[in-house]
């Protein structure tokens, strides 16, 4: 005689089963979609950043080219202040210099065209240039929102003896 078993198996997968496999599927692929847009954002600020130093860099070669001009602050625009490392007041240029056939007029002004511009920072950025006989230092600053715990006023001020 045979003993029928105390529990039937079951063949195949259950409907619950095949839904709890598609919302662990579905979770997963939301949070690499979540960590893909968090390194987008990160990486547009890391290469804000690297924007920002090669630009104060070439603001820095075109005034060691035209060096006795810089020197006696022919190419200033703003103020490094004290919080800054500077004296006085920190002020930032934010519109565009005024044209002008002047090396360092042209300078300034075609410089900050390419730190606003499309392959800039930001239309909305800001510079400062500030020269004390053979110190100088040139900065930019821009918005840096969108990246992770970004700052509205990030900057770069680089600093060199001319």
């Amino acid at each position: 005689m045979r003993r029928a078993p105390a529990f039937r198996s079951m063949a195949g997968v259950s409907m619950i089963e095949v839904l709890v496999a598609v919302l662990i599927l579905v979770f997963g692929v939301l949070g690499v979609a979540a960590l893909q847009m968090t390194a987008l954002r990160n990486s547009q600020s890391a290469m804000q950043h690297s924007q920002g130093v090669a630009l104060t860099y070439a603001m820095i070669d075109r005034m060691r080219a035209d060096a006795l001009q810089a020197r006696i602050g022919s190419y200033n625009l703003g103020n490094l202040g004290s919080d800054l490392g500077g004296t006085g007041t920190t002020v930032w240029t934010c519109a565009l210099p005024d044209n002008g056939t002047a090396l360092p007029v042209a300078e300034r002004r075609e410089w900050m065209e390419q730190v606003r511009g499309p392959g800039g920072l930001e239309p909305n950025a800001c510079v400062i240039i500030d020269c004390d006989d053979a110190n100088c230092a040139v900065g930019v600053r821009w918005d840096d929102t969108r990246g992770t715990q970004g700052n509205a006023n990030q900057r770069i001020i680089t600093r060199t003896r001319l």
